[in-house]
């Protein structure tokens, strides 16, 4: 099926992210920053992004998170990622109800991301999204 790489600081919600993107026989990298996910990026063919925003290190907002890596995706301008302007990106935050937050999911998609999502979020919810994204139909250059 689809290679899916999926940006998440969060362990639990990555494992669980992870079981259920394979149960339905996709193939998934799970990466802890955006540095990470730029390198599989760059290395293979990734057919979907699932990133979240905010990434912690040490209980403070690292720079290494979604906003950098869809950022990087977006950027015409850099030769080694313009194959990454047509991949789907599904962003998502849990910071949405924090004050001075409000608006991430805004930004992220206002940098590139195709669907965004609030978290916590049902496995129905980012399974719809996931399809949608990958349908053959679906045109990753329109938003």
């Amino acid at each position: 099926m689809a290679f899916i790489v999926i940006l998440e600081d969060d362990t639990e919600l990555a494992f669980d992210l992870t079981d259920l993107l394979e149960t339905r026989g996709h193939e998934v990298f799970w990466a802890r920053g955006a540095s990470e996910a730029l390198e599989v990026l760059k290395e293979r063919k990734v057919d979907l992004v699932i990133s979240d925003i905010f990434i912690y290190q040490k209980h403070e907002i690292a720079t290494d998170g979604g906003v950098s890596l869809i950022g990087a995706m977006r950027s015409p301008l850099q030769e080694d990622t313009k194959s990454m302007l047509s991949i789907p990106i599904i962003a998502m935050s849990g910071a949405v109800n924090k004050t001075g937050h409000r608006t991430i999911l805004n930004v992220a998609r206002s940098l590139g991301a195709h669907r965004v999502l609030n978290k916590p979020f049902s496995d129905k919810d980012m399974m719809s999204l996931v399809d949608e994204l990958l349908a053959p139909d679906f045109d990753a250059n329109q938003q």
